[in-house]
């Protein structure tokens, strides 16, 4: 029989976590090379890796049969990319300097857009609710922004409000500091009974990732999955860390969970890099900016 010393195993240990690093070390870089590659052809017609079915007629005879130019087939099926697209978008406008009167110039791009859903704050839900009436924009409203802070009994009564209110979507803040004070089950409980309170209104967990660790994104989407949310936005997003934006994209794919990616000041390339990293939907409070740059790209310039 052979025996290990204390050193020895301290050693394979140390060895076993060298390796580690450097294979996560590796896996990042792979991503970060994949994704700058893959980002320059997003919008291009044509793509290297599509497999042509050499039966299907092409695009100058698909045109054709439809009776249209390649130039309106073309112009066609890009506003149909478009429309696809910005319907995975929110406009969150949760900012205090927003004043009432500035709501009909947002709703109007909005609109324009083919924006699915805006977010405002409690204080401004009803007057947006009532701006959008009868639209197709979806309204949700974001509670105890930004940090989470409160009482569960308040936070269920504040979730209680707005679904009677007819609100589309209820944005939750998580209180991260929960992670420290509380246990896991008892976390699971109490989102069980916010989800609980809001009945058939989508309830969003809002989450601030830029200061987490993958570890701690793992713990809350066990949280997520465990108490029945469905759809976790991120409330601020540093695309820059393209890397560790793909590990993020892998976690929630795992785990079954919807990403909604919030980015503060973002460009048209974030908002198609999201989506490449597996996010469900996209939200900023400058989003129409992004969109605007999508849509020359593409041909399909709105006014």
């Amino acid at each position: 029989m052979v025996f290990k010393n204390d050193n020895c195993t301290k050693c394979e240990k140390e060895n076993d976590l060298v390796k580690t690093n450097e294979n996560l070390d590796n896996k990042i870089t792979d991503a970060k090379e994949s994704s700058n590659n893959e980002n320059t052809n997003v919008l291009n017609k044509e793509n290297d890796d599509v497999v042509v079915d050499t039966d299907a007629p092409s695009f100058n005879e698909t045109a054709k049969i439809f009776g249209v130019s390649e130039e309106k087939l073309l112009s066609e099926f890009n506003s149909y990319k478009a429309v696809k697209l910005f319907k995975r978008t929110n406009l969150s406008l949760l900012d205090n300097k927003i004043r009432q009167s500035q709501f009909s110039s947002y709703i109007k791009n909005a609109i324009n857009y083919g924006i699915q859903s805006i977010t405002v704050s409690e204080s401004l839900f009803l007057d947006c609710k009532k701006a959008v009436s009868g639209g197709d924009i979806r309204i949700r409203v974001c509670c105890n922004y930004p940090f989470g802070y409160g009482l569960l009994k308040n936070k269920l009564k504040v979730v209680s409000k707005f679904a009677k209110l007819g609100a589309d979507g209820i944005e939750l803040c998580f209180d991260i500091s929960d992670l420290y004070f509380k246990r896991q089950q008892q976390i699971v409980r109490e989102w069980k009974r916010l989800r609980k309170k809001a009945g058939k209104i989508q309830l969003i967990m809002v989450v601030d990732f830029d200061i987490l660790t993958l570890d701690e994104v793992g713990e809350i989407l066990q949280i997520a999955k465990k108490s029945g949310v469905q759809l976790i936005k991120t409330s601020t997003f540093i695309l820059s860390k393209g890397s560790y934006d793909f590990l993020i994209g892998d976690t929630f794919n795992l785990s079954n969970i919807n990403l909604e990616i919030g980015v503060l000041s973002p460009t048209a390339q974030d908002v198609l890099s999201s989506f490449k990293w597996g996010a469900t939907s996209f939200s900023s409070p400058n989003l129409i900016n992004a969109l605007k740059d999508i849509s020359k790209v593409l041909g399909t310039q709105n006014d």
